[in-house]
């Protein structure tokens, strides 16, 4: 069910996951041992549902917050939520913001003739924060260990 799209008009992420199945679905999920935070929980319905944006990503924000909403109305008890401390690393907000910028230097790029784009490729390292979901193996050091991170291509 892509960008949650059926038939002609648009499906808000909360009315497909209150159909009976995939209530069913969610249930299942939160057993014991299945999911261990909402946002695992998100990412595997994203990833099962096939629910994403029109730019083709995950709806992981828009399906955290309808099943807070559907918890609200008795369809389920989520996982307690964890709330992490201040500063530490968000990636919903970091993606909304790096989307906000992405927005912004397009809009700016399509008034220009000729744009210069200089790209470089960095590794961010990660590895002193086990809270931090989501990474992989970023590379090796000179020891051969391997660092937990990503690896970033940014642009000027």
């Amino acid at each position: 069910m892509r960008f949650g799209r059926t038939g002609d008009h648009q499906t808000s992420v909360q009315q497909i996951l209150a159909q009976p199945p995939h209530v069913r679905l969610v249930r299942e999920l939160l057993e014991p041992e299945a999911v261990s935070t909402r946002s695992a929980l998100a990412r595997e319905l994203c990833q099962r549902l096939d629910l994403r944006d029109p730019n083709g990503g995950w709806r992981l924000a828009t399906t955290l917050k309808a099943l807070r909403d559907l918890e609200a109305q008795g369809f389920w008890t989520l996982p307690a939520a964890t709330v992490p401390p201040p500063g530490a690393w968000n990636p919903t907000r970091l993606h909304r913001r790096v989307q906000t910028h992405r927005t912004q230097t397009i809009r700016r790029m399509r008034k220009e003739p000729t744009v210069l784009i200089l790209q470089d490729t960095t590794e961010l390292n990660f590895s002193t924060r086990s809270a931090c979901e989501g990474l992989g193996q970023s590379g090796t050091n000179q020891t051969g260990a391997q660092s937990r991170g990503l690896d970033g291509r940014g642009t000027c």
